[in-house]
């Protein structure tokens, strides 16, 4: 998923879900130095499936 934030194209990875129901919870995910938001890949793929809102970002300058 791609949002803008202060005319900034950001990457969002969720797993592939992303529930709308804000009773869920909902954890974010942030990359180290030299990553992107693909490390979260399986993660983000594993808690979603569990009803858990997954959100994993690149960081400016990392990831597309």
């Amino acid at each position: 998923m791609n949002i803008t934030i202060n005319d900034n194209l950001v990457n969002i990875r969720t797993g592939g879900y992303l529930n709308n129901n804000s009773k869920l919870p909902t954890l974010l995910l942030i990359h180290g130095a030299g990553m992107n938001g693909t490390v979260w890949q399986m993660q983000t793929r594993y808690l979603a499936n569990r009803k858990i809102n997954t959100l994993a970002v690149d960081l400016p300058g990392h990831g597309s």
